[in-house]
């Protein structure tokens, strides 16, 4: 769906430097600081922002082409809403762009905890607000196959985060690309199918951090990482309570917890903290007791 050839960009003090990524249906996470690049990026595959070097496409088309626009939601941190219409009128205006049978509004929104913004005029909302609300429209439109999103939790309580993250699993499982960028590694290990660790306008080597089918049944599970610094990411994870044990071997590093997704966290934290390139990251399926067990890490690896 999103195809990225040597896309190279430069726009005040964000850059992107030859990226290359082919994005498609499922969630896929640009991990990094603000200024990573992974805000920019969602601004050149929305149309904002113009390519200086390289290509990209989008269904088939050039980012902002006019075929596709109908198909994109893009919901940056700070949205841009249409102040003189009310919440139900920007709904309706958007699926008529769209070319979506009319929907009330207020059913759009129930499922996110917002059917009461409903008759609300757009400028009276919070930002916050604003964003849940142009989220809801992405999310239960029929149409739309494309969702860049920044930041997806900023600002929302528990329960919208829970819808929010529901809908989107949903809206991948149908077929839907999905773009997020957040410097948060839970919001990435929580929602993503592919992380990509993104660092001073490059996308780094991508990793996968899919919960085991065996998380739910047994104590211990193993996540098994190959990276270029081993060192360094032993550093970055040495208050992590999540890790119950750690092995390495040569290059590979192998780190046990009693929890998939607490370790999956705990993983994504070290990996932004110590800005190390990752090759692979993959649980283990089989048992402990079958695998085999790699030599005790070196104590002196450890930082003082």
């Amino acid at each position: 769906m999103i195809e990225l050839e040597k896309v190279t960009v430069k726009e005040g003090s964000q850059q992107l430097r030859e990226i290359t990524a082919l994005f498609g249906a499922g969630v896929f996470g640009l991990l990094g600081s603000s200024d990573s690049g992974g805000s920019l990026l969602l601004s050149v595959l929305a149309g904002q922002t113009c390519i200086q070097r390289g290509e990209a496409r989008i269904l088939g088309a050039p980012p902002g082409h006019v075929s596709i626009q109908n198909k994109l939601a893009y919901i940056p941190l700070k949205v841009s809403v249409p102040d003189a219409l009310r919440v139900d009128e920007t709904l309706a205006l958007a699926g008529a762009l769209r070319k979506e049978p009319l929907v009330p509004a207020a059913v759009r929104l129930e499922k996110f905890g917002l059917a009461h913004l409903a008759h609300r005029p757009m400028r009276t909302l919070s930002p916050f607000e604003q964003r849940g609300v142009l989220l809801a429209e992405a999310l239960t439109s029929t149409t739309v196959r494309v969702i860049l999103l920044e930041e997806p939790y900023a600002g929302f309580d528990p329960y919208v985060s829970s819808q929010l993250r529901l809908a989107l699993r949903a809206c991948a499982n149908a077929g839907a690309c999905i773009v997020l960028a957040t410097d948060s590694p839970q919001t990435a290990s929580g929602l993503c199918d592919v992380h990509y660790l993104m660092r001073n306008g490059v996308l780094q080597a991508s990793f996968t951090l899919g919960v085991p089918p065996f998380a739910a049944t047994r104590t211990a599970v193993r996540l098994q990482v190959v990276t270029e610094n081993i060192a360094t990411l032993v550093n970055a994870l040495a208050n992590e309570t999540a890790l119950t044990g750690l092995t390495t071997q040569g290059n590979v590093l192998c780190l046990e917890g009693n929890n998939a997704v607490d370790l999956a966290a705990a993983f994504s934290r070290a990996v932004v903290q110590s800005q190390v390139a990752v090759y692979e990251a993959r649980f283990l399926t089989s048992s402990l007791a079958d695998l085999s067990v790699a030599p005790s890490l070196d104590t002196s690896m450890l930082a003082d």
